[in-house]
């Protein structure tokens, strides 16, 4: 596979670095991290979904500032990424231009709040509609479903 750097890839507005089990092993690449770092000083955003955060965090894009990954992961990130502000309970986050979110559909919450942002929330709407998802999760913004903790509890839903 033939390395290809920022400067010669097409000009990004936003970079989404995708979540999954290989990103562990990913984030110690020199070549994906090289262009992680690259981009963000060549895109107006960068997001993750999910583990995405762990190749931001190698890459030092979320020294100081706060974000969020899948909450099965938030107590491996905490400990190898102490830099980062954790904030393990939250649907997804922004902090400046870096965006993260917690697990797949997480990732659908942050890609409408990003086209809310880009194209408003007429646009934001019509999208999740199509998607037959709710454009803001009712109930806060808690990675945790109240439903779910009630059968934990023993209780029928």
């Amino acid at each position: 596979m033939n390395a290809v750097s920022i400067e010669d890839s097409p000009r990004l507005d936003t970079l989404v670095v995708a979540g999954g089990d290989g990103t562990r092993r990913a984030a110690k690449d020199p070549t994906l991290l090289a262009f992680v770092k690259a981009a963000d000083a060549r895109t107006r955003r960068i997001a993750s979904v999910c583990s995405g955060t762990y190749i931001l965090a190698e890459a030092g894009l979320l020294d100081g500032k706060r974000a969020t990954t899948h909450w099965s992961r938030s107590a491996d990130f905490a400990k190898r990424f102490p830099q980062v502000r954790l904030e393990p309970d939250r649907i997804f986050i922004r902090d400046g231009s870096v965006w993260s979110s917690a697990g797949i559909t997480a990732g659908i919450d942050l890609a409408l709040a990003l086209i809310a942002e880009d194209l408003g929330e007429t646009i934001a709407r019509r999208t999740a509609q199509q998607l037959v998802v709710y454009r803001r999760r009712p109930g806060g913004q808690s990675q945790f479903s109240a439903l779910l903790e009630m059968e934990r509890a023993g209780r029928a839903v």
